[in-house]
């Protein structure tokens, strides 16, 4: 198994108990600390992965992604992106119009 990487000015915490049931939990930038570790770990790369995990006793964490496709998926890939793509129809249907909406519609199950 591939060693853990813990990114450094990111971290993930999980929701409290007293937070709403739609509270996820929360994250905690620090912007010169993560900035640093990125250009560290991937200088050139133009994205980096991270991982929300969950360790044996239930807490969660975040980790660097470090899978990489065997050479078998990156031919089957490189397949995929040479495939031509369908074509456009000459004369594509119109969009419906939007949704109208009537002043009884009520948005009061949004939790924000």
């Amino acid at each position: 198994m591939a060693e853990i990487v813990f990114p450094e000015g990111i971290r993930i915490f999980a929701a409290k108990a007293s937070q709403p049931d739609w509270v996820l939990g929360s994250i905690k930038i620090e912007p010169v600390k993560l900035i640093n570790w990125l250009k560290l770990i991937s200088p050139d790369a133009t994205d980096v992965q991270l991982q929300i995990r969950e360790s044996n006793s239930k807490k969660i964490y975040m980790c660097l992604d470090t899978w990489k496709p065997n050479q078998d998926q990156q031919q089957e890939q490189r397949r995929a992106d040479t495939r031509p793509s369908l074509p456009m129809p000459a004369n594509p249907a119109p969009c419906p119009p939007p949704a109208q909406f009537d002043d009884d519609d009520s948005i009061d199950d949004i939790p924000f």
